[in-house]
């Protein structure tokens, strides 16, 4: 599967996507997490949640990355920064809430999501 990002919409910089059920234990698992494929962790963590996407295009249309609880990406400190400012829709499925934040190292302002 080749997960592709183009624009992202009201300048996010940093994403989580969790669950009503996600622990701060599940969120430290995220350092072991950071060293396998997006392909591994969109398999680990969807056997138990379903990812929410993120669209270069409207409508759920174009390139796109999901990320699946207790997933994050943070664009400041990552190699591949072109998903900066490319986010034009985001698909949330029932019972999953993504924040998003403007700044790094989430720092405020953040915005959280949900279906």
């Amino acid at each position: 599967m080749v997960i592709y990002m183009n624009k992202i919409l009201l300048l996010p910089l940093l994403f989580i996507a969790y669950t009503e059920n996600t622990t701060a234990e599940n969120i430290n698992k995220i350092i072991d997490l950071s060293q396998k494929s997006i392909e591994e962790l969109l398999y680990l963590s969807g056997k138990k949640h379903l990812p929410a996407c993120f669209y270069s295009e409207d409508n759920f249309r174009g390139r796109y990355y999901c990320l699946a609880a207790p997933e994050m990406i943070d664009l400041y400190n990552i190699e591949d920064k072109h998903l900066n400012d490319q986010i034009s829709s985001i698909d949330i499925p029932k019972g999953v809430q993504v924040t998003i934040y403007e700044n790094d190292n989430f720092n405020s302002p953040y915005y959280n999501l949900s279906e």
